[in-house]
Parts: C-alpha cells; sequence; structure tokens
C-alpha cells in the first residue's frame, strides 16, 4: 500500500464531463496535478501516490546536487530504486527515463547511471565504471590496455579497456564513452599481490608488465601485436 486516506477531506474538487471525474489535487508546494480519467482506473490513493512520488522526485534531484561530488557521481540502478519502493518497476523505469530526458542523469550502459554535472572529462570513465560493475569481485587492469599505456603495442581500439576478471567473461558497450571488455581468470589475489598495483585514478588494481604479458598468453590473445623489442628493454 502507498498511503492511508486521510481522515479529513482533501483538497480534491470533482466536476463532471463527458460520463468522466476531473481530479484537481493541489498539493502542500501549490503544485497542481490534473488528472482526467475514468473513476474506475484511477483511484484516490494511487492519484495521492503520484504526488508523493512527485515530492519524492524533487528530494532526489536534491540529494544529487548536494551530496554527489566530481569522485562520487556513478550510482546503481539499485541506488535510486531506494527513493521510490512504492510503486512498480515499470513506473520505476519510467521515472528515470524522465531523468535522462531532463538533463540530471545519463545512462552509461545498463544498471549504471551518472550525475550529468560530474561527469569527468579525464577519460578514467570506463575503469571507474569496471570498478563499480564488478565491485563483489576481483578484479584489475591487465591485457592491451597496460601494454598500450607501456608503448608495447600500438594497435588497440580507441576508447576500449580490458580488465581481467573473477567474474564471467563479457563485453560491456557504454555507448559514447567505449567498450569495457572482462576476461575470466582463476587466478586468485594471493598469487598475483606481488605483480599488481593500486591506479587511484582508475580506482582500480593494475597489472604489471610481465603479468600483462602472461595473462595476454593465457587468454590466447593476439601476441603479434606486441614490439618484443620494447619489452625487452622495459623488464629484460
Amino acid at each position: 500500500m502507498c498511503l492511508k486516506q486521510p481522515e479529513r477531506p482533501l483538497h480534491l474538487f470533482l466536476t463532471k464531463k463527458n460520463q468522466h471525474l476531473n481530479y484537481k489535487i493541489l498539493t502542500t508546494t501549490k503544485e497542481r496535478l490534473h488528472l482526467l480519467t475514468d473513476l474506475h482506473l484511477v483511484t484516490i490513493k494511487e492519484t495521492l501516490c503520484r504526488v508523493m512520488n512527485m515530492k519524492n522526485s524533487k528530494n532526489l534531484e536534491n540529494w544529487l546536487k548536494k551530496s554527489t561530488k566530481p569522485k562520487q557521481y556513478l550510482f546503481l540502478y539499485a541506488d535510486f530504486r531506494a527513493f521510490f519502493p512504492d510503486i512498480s518497476t515499470a513506473a520505476f523505469k519510467t521515472l528515470l527515463s524522465r531523468f535522462v530526458k531532463s538533463g540530471l542523469l545519463e545512462r552509461i550502459c545498463k544498471g549504471i547511471y551518472a550525475y550529468k554535472e560530474h561527469i569527468p572529462s579525464d577519460g578514467f570513465l570506463l575503469f571507474h565504471v569496471a570498478a563499480l560493475m564488478r565491485s563483489y569481485q576481483f578484479n584489475y587492469i591487465s591485457l592491451e590496455t597496460v601494454l598500450s599505456e607501456s608503448g608495447i603495442i600500438s594497435q588497440i581500439p580507441i576508447n576500449r579497456i580490458t580488465i581481467m576478471s573473477s567474474g564471467r567473461s563479457h563485453i560491456l558497450s557504454c555507448r559514447k564513452y567505449g567498450t569495457i571488455e572482462f576476461i575470466h581468470t582463476h587466478r586468485k589475489p594471493k598469487q598475483l599481490i606481488e605483480s599488481l598495483h593500486y591506479d587511484p585514478l582508475c580506482k582500480m588494481w593494475k597489472a604489471s608488465i610481465k603479468l600483462a604479458i602472461e595473462d595476454m598468453k593465457n587468454t590466447h590473445r593476439d601476441l603479434n601485436l606486441i614490439d618484443w623489442g620494447v619489452v625487452n628493454e622495459l623488464i629484460w
């Protein structure tokens, strides 16, 4: 149940028009909600729920503006769902779509949204999405991404990052921002700890060059991309 009908009358005015009832509800914020519908389809209780959801929408907008920071701008679908516990899944998805259309939020990929005002332009967004998406798995940046940053390979698609993960292999499209490729690994953190370092800008663990090459071999990637001359200069 969304709301109990109050004991005393609401600011509710009913007028007959073409065998329908015209509901006009004046909210506490002096905002009018006009609904022209059949009495059997929309009840007073359902109408009140819509008014309350309008208030919750404003509360969410105010919370985003006050609480988000440049380094904390990504949110999961479930994070927003808590603001609207009394509406259906379909209604909630419609509400999120309105936030996106209004420019308050941007849908980065399935299940992840960003507060548009704080979306960074420093190139780290894909890493932040990967860290949030697989926050309950062991993940680290490796393969072509690490080797490309080190100048060992040059032929790599733009705006694509490669992540070794204890989760399943998956390619995630983040629309205009690029693509995240998750590659499954059976190896445990304790096996790799000496070959990993934490990158605070990416907010993820990152493989050493040697580990990235090992991962290339173990996952049967294209080794012809590697400039072995550069590898010998850097680590051997």
